[in-house]
């Protein structure tokens, strides 16, 4: 069986477990991965609904890189594009390929 990654949840759809320093976010869907999420010595003092909001911003922050990705940018090395002069978008990044 293939798993799906982790999206936005509500608090029906998961169960928060504390451990130490970090979180454990188990969906009740149990196709969706399992996430262990560092928050720091703070976790222990945050409500569920804080733990799940910070969870979310984080997976919506990966869903936008994604679809960032996706539309056209180099995946090049950044030496490789310094070697051949490509241009830069910034420091350590290839400028999207078409804007060349």
């Amino acid at each position: 069986m293939r798993r799906k990654r982790p999206h936005v949840a509500s608090l029906d759809e998961v169960k928060i477990t504390r451990n130490d320093d970090e979180v454990i976010i188990e969906y009740v869907d149990e196709k969706v991965w399992t996430t262990h999420f560092r928050l720091g010595p703070e976790v222990q003092s945050m409500t569920a609904h804080e733990i799940l909001d910070q969870w979310n911003e984080c997976v919506r922050a990966q869903e936008q890189a994604a679809a960032h990705r996706g539309r056209g940018f180099s995946r090049q090395a950044p030496d490789r594009v310094l070697r051949e002069g490509l241009p830069m978008d910034a420091p350590g990044r290839p400028a999207p390929l078409c804007d060349r």
